[in-house]
């Protein structure tokens, strides 16, 4: 959780999401959230502005935000943490705002999960594709045998009718 002023100054933070954020809390409180360089991405991987923030946009429509992901790149790490963030107004007694509160939580291996679980449906879907492609490739070798069979079964009956050493029989053949 971070409670930060109207300004974005960071008022509180506790220890998770401070470990979240992979800082400590004393270096955070009286910084201004959007003065950090945390590196913040949208669900597509691109840098997400200032203005996308979860804080920025609850001030601008005066509501709470709900279940907005966002992901953070750290440096020297291969993947980004992954994040789902509620942001709730605090106002003072003439509506004015006072504070934003900012909870989120950890989903970066529930994202990593539904990754694994895409790809495991769409390995899925490949061989149920290549099953597919073997039942037809198997009902046309059927079809194809069985009008080979009429062929070979009239050709030695024509063979039977012929006349054996003639052209017909070496053609037959």
């Amino acid at each position: 959780i971070v409670v930060q002023r109207a300004d974005r100054t960071i008022v509180k933070i506790n220890p998770a999401a401070a470990r979240m954020l992979d800082t400590r809390q004393e270096d955070l409180v009286g910084k201004k959230f959007n003065a950090l360089e945390w590196h913040f991405i949208d669900e597509d991987g691109f840098p997400l502005d200032p203005d996308d923030f979860v804080d920025s946009i609850a001030a601008k429509t005066g509501s709470r935000l709900s279940d907005y992901i966002i992901g953070q790149k750290h440096p020297g790490k291969e993947a980004p943490a992954w994040f789902l963030v509620n942001a709730t107004l605090e106002l003072d007694d003439d509506g004015e705002l006072l504070h934003i509160i900012i909870s989120a939580m950890d989903i970066t291996e529930l994202r990593k999960t539904q990754a694994q679980l895409a790809q495991k449906q769409q390995e899925l879907n490949q061989a149920h594709k290549m099953e597919s492609i073997g039942n037809l490739a198997g009902g046309i070798a059927h079809d194809f045998n069985n009008i080979l069979a009429s062929i070979i079964g009239f050709t030695e009956l024509a063979l039977d009718e012929s006349k054996p050493g003639s052209p017909l029989e070496d053609s037959l053949q």
